[in-house]
């Protein structure tokens, strides 16, 4: 499971883990921010030491991932972000970042909404603002903690496999009008270039 890092030297730290070739979002995003942003790739099966799981070793993109007190999850060809489920997945703070085709997220307008403490929501216009903001001293070690408390809150009934599940399950049970499931019907994801 998880665990609740702190932050070093009373700094935050801000990572982006993934490919940054071939996709004008990641690479807008990289140049905005690389004074801030610790950036790295690795491959899909590479393993790191990561004591926080049985037998040490784990996938070195989880790994870092881990490591860092906040993580970017841009939205990709489509204004989705899968990197957004990971982060929540394992505990960490997100920072989604969108493009002109907006703002879609898992479970919008109920508890579980990342607006609800559990990350950030930013236009990549706005990503460098918002990065000085985190490793300003309006933003620090014991935020970090109440963020990653309450994404852990939510993990297991919302954003690991089997709470995706329960949470459909509960929606279809009650023909999407029970208030039980977090799941709401949204408008279409429009069609377009990313950061066009």
């Amino acid at each position: 499971p998880s665990r609740l890092h702190k932050a070093q030297n009373g700094r935050v730290t801000i990572a982006f883990v993934g490919d940054l070739a071939g996709r004008p979002c990641r690479l807008n995003m990289h140049q905005a921010v690389k004074h801030n942003v610790i950036f790295a790739k690795y491959g899909p099966r590479d393993l790191c030491s990561d004591p926080s799981v049985p037998g040490g070793l784990a996938l070195c993109w989880r790994s870092f991932m881990l490591q860092a007190d906040i993580n970017l999850a841009p939205i990709g060809t489509h204004p989705v972000s899968y990197r957004l489920f990971e982060a929540l997945q394992q505990g960490s703070i997100p920072v989604h970042v969108y493009d002109q085709r907006g703002v879609f997220l898992p479970y919008a307008g109920t508890d579980a909404d990342i607006h609800n403490g559990l990350g950030f929501v930013v236009p990549f216009a706005g990503l460098r603002n918002l990065t000085d903001w985190l490793q300003s001293d309006a933003f620090g070690p014991k935020d970090v903690i109440r963020m990653r408390q309450k994404i852990l809150k939510y993990r297991d009934t919302h954003f690991t496999a089997q709470g995706v599940v329960l949470q459909l399950k509960k929606f279809f049970e009650s023909g999407g009008l029970d208030k039980k499931s977090d799941i709401r019907c949204c408008v279409a994801i429009p069609e377009g270039p990313p950061c066009g």
